[in-house]
């Protein structure tokens, strides 16, 4: 098997490309790397001066500067609120948009500032990490590929092949959970309905009936692994 610089949603075109139809087992791991939040000019990092950029792939249209710059205080807040469930989502839209009319936001310090104005020096960091998570989700559709590529991923695994994926937030685990306990139903056909008209069959019974989570000794090891949660499946 060959490495393939492609987002692993299309793990359909790998499947044909490699005249793979079934697989054993998927493994997913959905944290961004130590080496793109450490490096700079990967513009990963609230902590280091960068390009304002958060983009997995250089190629796509949309980076967080332009995202800043450009959509509307409603638009920002929303984006905020949505994918970094922070509650002062729509104080920090008004502070940046306030802010961009002065001067076009452009690097991570210039955020950092302005989100640091309005925030507790307490809350601080949770606060960085919750906004550039959020533009880092919205300008990479990252919630939208992982809906995209679970369903694919089941199609192509073996009876008795597993699937595993490793996540680090909410929104992700929220989504992984809810998509295995989909694919386990065997009907979804409305309480009332006297017989199954879904034609809807089970394809995955539960390995993890929790996330299992890192243990107290690798965090201390490992801090990044803190939110990491492994869900598992079986197809079956």
């Amino acid at each position: 098997m060959k490495l393939y610089n492609y987002n692993f949603q299309r793990i359909d075109t790998i499947s044909k490309i490699e005249s793979s139809e079934l697989f054993d087992g998927v493994f997913v791991d959905l944290g961004v790397s130590s080496f793109q939040l450490d490096d700079p000019s990967a513009g990963f990092t609230y902590r280091r001066e960068a390009n304002l950029d958060l983009r997995m792939d250089k190629t796509r249209v949309l980076s967080a500067s332009e995202l800043i710059n450009t959509f509307s205080e409603k638009e920002i807040a929303n984006i905020i609120y949505k994918y970094g469930e922070e509650k002062n989502a729509k104080k920090i839209a008004a502070a940046i948009c306030e802010s961009r009319k002065l001067k076009k936001i452009s690097t991570t310090t210039q955020l950092y500032e302005i989100i640091s104005k309005i925030t507790s020096q307490r809350f601080l960091l949770k606060t960085l990490s919750r906004v550039f998570q959020a533009f880092r989700i919205y300008v990479n559709n990252e919630l939208s590929v992982l809906e995209d590529f679970i369903p694919k991923a089941v199609n192509l695994l073996k009876k008795g092949g597993r699937i595993v994926i490793l996540t680090y937030h909410s929104l992700e685990d929220r989504i992984v959970k809810e998509m295995f306990r989909y694919e386990m139903l065997e009907c979804i056909c409305p309480n009332d309905y006297p017989i199954c008209t879904c034609g809807k069959k089970s394809r995955l019974k539960l390995l993890t009936k929790k996330p299992v989570v890192p243990a107290y000794e690798e965090i201390l090891i490992n801090p990044r692994a803190r939110s990491a949660k492994l869900r598992a499946a079986e197809r079956i």
